[in-house]
């Protein structure tokens, strides 16, 4: 995939979830995709409201979710063909607790506890989940680094996940704009992508509209992992 390409996946993406994605501030500049006011910078393991609140203040997203601000964030680098990619850094950056994610993934859940909990008690369980006044919320990040790589336990391409501090992921690729994007709706706003992709039972409304997102993709990675350890498999065309 080239930079164009990549660029314009981006583009086409934002296109087709504008009432989901807003604030865009996505931008091309030479060999790097990345937002307008970007500043080098990695987040802590443990990311808490306030890093993300800096990053939205600092407009520090390609753009933001509609629901409820989170951050989106993907940056691209290529080398100066313009073909081959050096490195890519893909975030998602809740703002929600991770109670308030699980109410808003599923509103029926907040109904079963209810039903099964003991009389006077109608609220989701707490999960030993502490509430304070700057609260942990949920994040993950898709690292592409060749040059980092140590085989089965850092693979050149893996995905962190919040509080896993240790956990790396391997992927089979680095996903593309749609690919990222459509993966995150479908994970964290299930509401937001059945409305939008699937039909009245939950299929696919067009398999091969969403099959074709797929060909344009980055090429898959390689390496004893895939042989070895469960993976994250990226489509390809």
């Amino acid at each position: 995939m080239r930079i164009n390409e990549a660029y314009s996946s981006l583009i086409d993406t934002y296109n087709d979830w504008s009432d989901i994605l807003v604030n865009i501030s996505y931008i091309r500049k030479n060999q790097i995709i990345s937002w307008i006011a970007y500043e080098p910078q990695r987040l802590p393991d443990i990311v808490r409201l306030s890093d993300v609140q800096v990053l939205e203040k600092t407009k520090q997203y390609s753009f933001q979710i509609v629901d409820d601000g989170s951050i989106l964030q993907l940056f691209y680098q290529y080398r100066r063909d313009n073909v081959t990619l050096s490195n890519a850094a893909l975030s998602y950056y809740s703002t929600l607790t991770p109670q308030e994610s699980l109410e808003e993934a599923d509103p029926s859940l907040e109904e079963i506890f209810s039903a099964v909990s003991s009389p006077g008690e109608s609220e989701l369980p707490d999960f030993n989940i502490k509430v304070d006044d700057d609260p942990l919320v949920p994040w993950i990040r898709i690292d592409f680094s060749p040059q980092s790589n140590r085989h089965l336990l850092h693979h050149t391409c893996h995905m962190h996940i919040s509080l896993l501090e240790h956990a790396r992921i391997p992927l089979s690729g680095v996903p593309s704009p749609r690919q990222f994007i459509e993966f995150i709706i479908a994970l964290f706003y299930p509401e937001h992508y059945r409305s939008h992709r699937l039909d009245s039972y939950g299929n696919p409304s067009d398999l091969n509209r969403l099959r074709a997102f797929n060909d344009l993709c980055f090429p898959p990675t390689v390496g004893d992992v895939f042989s070895i350890l469960p993976y994250i498999r990226i489509p390809t065309r």
